[in-house]
């Protein structure tokens, strides 16, 4: 191993560890399960000095589109906690010790940080951070939807759904005019699978507060089936309607 990833290995072991992080994939990835989404923690090295960058944000784990893409736990839902995060860089100098020093303050529970990733969102912190971001992208947009059909308010994730899928179609336009849409295109398929699936299963309180559990559930048991996830819950996920 090198000295690089020797100190990542050992800030990771030290600092996420102890708040229920587990190694994915690589000595640079750590993830911490709360259930119905993951927080990431991803050491990045730089491409320009001896340094490296930390990554914190979440990945949500419900149901994405009509096939279960289930492999990873990737970047492609991945929501910064704050921007400030994105720009903890610790360079190398031969001192061990500053190093992994700087990370610090960004780690879930330093009692000595700033607070950039203290609050780890729970439902209204997270519904506040998407709904910032709902008006833009579709997957942010049908992020919104899927909290709000889980936490409420059940109105507020129609709406969401509704933009999710406006966003969706003038992407689809887009590439129409472009001519680089294909018959297969994920778009579409995603587009059909809101119209027939998700719309009629979140039609009501009570049938989204099912719908969007079950498609928790169904990630969790097949990231589970995965050896570099084997460290996750083995509960399922529940959550009451209130």
């Amino acid at each position: 191993m090198s000295d690089h990833n020797r100190l990542i290995a050992r800030t990771a072991r030290e600092d996420l560890a102890p708040a229920g992080f587990f190694q994915a994939v690589s000595s640079r990835v750590w993830l911490e399960d709360n259930g119905w989404f993951m927080v990431m923690a991803e050491f990045k090295p730089s491409g320009f000095s001896k340094c490296s960058m930390l990554n914190l944000g979440l990945h949500f784990l419900w149901a994405h589109g009509p096939e279960e893409e289930s492999e990873n736990v990737s970047s492609y839902d991945y929501m910064p906690f704050l921007p400030a995060v994105n720009q903890c860089y610790a360079p190398y100098t031969g001192d061990d010790t500053l190093f992994y020093r700087p990370y610090r303050p960004f780690l879930p529970g330093d009692p000595g940080g700033d607070g950039a990733a203290a609050p780890l969102p729970r439902f209204p912190y997270a519904r506040i951070r998407l709904a910032e971001r709902a008006s833009d992208t579709f997957w942010d947009a049908f992020s919104h939807a899927m909290l709000c059909f889980l936490s409420g308010p059940h109105e507020d994730g129609t709406v969401s759904l509704a933009h999710s899928r406006a966003l969706l179609q003038q992407s689809i336009s887009t590439e129409q005019e472009a001519g680089r849409l294909r018959e297969d295109d994920w778009r579409l398929r995603t587009e059909r699978w809101i119209v027939e699936e998700v719309q009629p299963s979140t039609s009501s309180r009570e049938s989204a507060h099912i719908f969007v559990p079950a498609g928790i559930n169904r990630r969790r048991t097949a990231l589970m089936s995965l050896p570099k996830y084997r460290c996750m819950s083995h509960d399922a996920f529940r959550c009451e309607l209130r």
